[in-house]
């Protein structure tokens, strides 16, 4: 099975589960085999860095900057597994591979997760006879507000600050106020997407949307000028038949866009009209990934060997991995970085 194919057929059981909840109350799942991937780490080829065509100056306002602690960069690294009821934190570097020290929960086949400038934590989840979002505060903090999805096939959050963005496992955006009720102020689609997978915004307040787009299920990224409509397909980031995972943003406004099939993330400069600067290879297969919040590292999970791995940010040299406390047969997938909040 190639690894677009493992994609999908894990994207078709998430999309059966979800059908199974919607008509009964779900209790904790059990623990599911996936199929294993044997594909080997893929050494690509990588062009020269040019970060002068990167504009290196820190572009983010004050919402975008995840602040490290006074003491030094501490925090935590949030992992979802599908069929866990719990997410687990672990220390923001773990180098030496320890275990979780805390975990938020309940949750039910957890998908992506995202964290605001505060240290709040969202995780899309289900919730009593409900899917959506759920919120944790700083530091394994307890639950917070819910937001509601009422097409029920969320998969990736973002925040801008006031507003957060969910992607649907479908053509859809759902669009919510942070301080308003539990369901969506408004909607985001368009016409070339088939199925979103995941979510990041700009210094700039724009949207972007990693897709697969009709009607040859081809990887793409959509771009939603100040979070608004219509959408556009930026003009450099396709990929043929390759699965995307999810998208960043860095302090720089280059694009970071994951590459399932190739087990790479591709770099593009504003305003993504050339090919990548920069390709980073992975050493597994990933959905979602996390810069840091000084972006000298890069955090992916690894579904295929079910680990978190570490890659120096920019230049992509590969570092460490650990796997305590991660079961590969529970399908990880989500990966978000808080800092040490007072």
């Amino acid at each position: 099975m190639s690894l677009s194919q493992a994609a999908l057929t894990n994207l078709a059981r998430i999309v059966a589960a979800i059908g199974a909840c919607l008509l009964v109350s779900c209790a904790p799942y059990g623990t599911g085999s996936q199929a294993e991937q044997t594909a080997s780490w893929q050494t690509l080829p990588v062009p020269p860095l040019n970060w002068a065509k990167a504009r290196p100056a820190d572009l983010r306002p004050p919402w975008m900057r995840l602040q490290a602690s006074p003491k030094g960069e501490t925090g935590y690294t949030f992992v979802t597994e599908m069929w866990d009821t719990a997410v687990n934190a672990y220390e923001i570097h773990n180098r030496k591979g320890g275990g979780p020290v805390c975990q938020v929960g309940p949750v039910r086949i957890a998908q992506g997760m995202t964290v605001d400038a505060s240290g709040n934590l969202y995780v899309v989840t289900h919730f009593l006879h409900k899917i959506g979002v759920a919120t944790f505060g700083p530091n394994c903090g307890n639950p917070g507000r819910r937001f509601v999805s009422p097409r029920g096939l969320p998969q990736d959050p973002i925040t801008d600050g006031n507003t957060l963005y969910v992607t649907e496992l479908s053509d859809l955006i759902e669009v919510y106020g942070i301080r308003s009720g539990e369901s969506p102020l408004r909607k985001l689609s368009d016409k070339s997407v088939a199925e979103g997978i995941g979510l990041a915004v700009d210094s700039h307040h724009n949207l972007f949307w990693s897709v697969l787009g009709q009607p040859w299920m081809q990887g793409e990224v959509v771009i939603f000028a100040s979070g608004k409509m219509p959408g556009r397909v930026l003009v450099a980031p396709k990929m043929g038949h390759d699965f995307p995972g999810g998208v960043m943003t860095d302090r720089s406004d280059n694009l970071l866009l994951v590459d399932q099939t190739a087990n790479a993330i591709y770099i593009y400069a504003p305003p993504y009209k050339t090919p990548p600067f920069s390709v980073i290879p992975l050493k597994g297969t990933a959905v979602y990934c996390a810069l840091t919040p000084r972006q000298d590292r890069l955090y992916c999970m690894d579904y295929q060997y079910g680990s978190v791995d570490a890659y120096k940010y920019p230049g992509g040299a590969y570092l460490y991995s650990y796997t305590n406390g991660i079961d590969e047969s529970e399908e990880p997938i989500g990966i978000a970085i808080q800092p040490a909040s007072s």
